[in-house]
């Protein structure tokens, strides 16, 4: 079984409207909801792709219901945990012209409740995980720092703005094709 773990799933609200005027009352243009986080998004891709995945991860709050329910209605499989300390999180996405992004904190998570989405998982994908750990160990600490600054900095000396956040942006494209289907359906 392939999970995927989104600790910090969002519901997406973009707004779209001509301009933004700062201190003034905007109109949009055109609005839509996304729920997501990228656990979310790859278990959409997959299930696109026919591939099964279960996404894991944690909810609060009646936002967290809304993504249990958007999640489901992509008809994703997901076993969500439901966090007791906050609410999951809003991120506004304002497209006019230039996109300007507010980003909600999200839910507080314990330890009991990190320690129960590892429960969540069978005992190869947690001898997976531990294994992926050991080896990753090796390269924290200012040999990771040094290593993400030089891709970073190759990567915008090569036209890449966005720098190594522009990873994300492949599966953001992919998600906005699909949508864009689904909507038209």
């Amino acid at each position: 079984m392939i999970y995927t773990v989104t600790f910090n799933p969002a519901i997406d609200y973009v707004v779209r409207m001509e301009k933004l005027e700062i201190g003034s009352v905007n109109r949009s243009r055109e609005e839509a909801l996304f729920y997501g986080g990228k656990g979310i998004n790859v278990s959409t891709v997959l299930k696109n792709l026919g591939v099964d995945s279960v996404a894991l991860g944690f909810v609060a709050g009646f936002t967290g219901k809304a993504i249990e329910e958007g999640v489901a209605a992509l008809g994703v499989k997901a076993d969500f945990i439901t966090v007791s300390d906050g609410v999951s999180r809003i991120n506004v996405k304002l497209k006019a012209g230039e996109e300007t992004e507010i980003n909600g904190k999200g839910p507080n998570i314990s330890d009991a409740e990190l320690e129960e989405l590892y429960k969540k998982l069978d005992e190869k994908a947690r001898n997976d995980l531990e294994e992926n750990n050991v080896f990753w160990d090796r390269f924290e600490g200012k040999t990771a720092e040094v290593s993400t600054k030089v891709n970073d900095t190759y990567l915008k000396a090569h036209s890449q703005t966005d720098g190594v956040l522009s990873y994300g942006r492949m599966v953001d494209l992919m998600l906005a094709d699909f949508y864009s289907d689904v909507t038209a359906d």
